[in-house]
């Protein structure tokens, strides 16, 4: 991670990152506890708990938590999977 808050993800597309690495990666900013419960229709409490657990993937900095937005679209997708079995 080069900047704090944010993680190197695969290029799709629009601007480039310059990580000066030649490779354009692109930057994608860190979700808070509010953004994953917005995006999963759940509570912020939920949220915490479930990332406490170890079952929400996320990312301690410092005293703070964030979470992956590509981790949190794969949670999502595998629960929705698992549903539909």
């Amino acid at each position: 991670m080069s900047d704090l808050g944010v993680v190197p993800t695969a290029p799709q597309g629009g601007s480039r990152g310059s990580g000066g690495d030649g490779m354009g990666t692109i930057y994608e900013a860190l979700w808070t506890a509010l953004q994953v419960a917005r995006y999963l229709g759940c509570s912020r409490s939920w949220v915490y708990l479930h990332a406490e657990d170890g079952t929400l993937p996320s990312v301690r900095i410092g005293g703070l938590r964030r979470f992956v937005p590509a981790e949190i679209r794969a949670f999502a997708l595998a629960g929705s999977k698992r549903r539909r079995s």
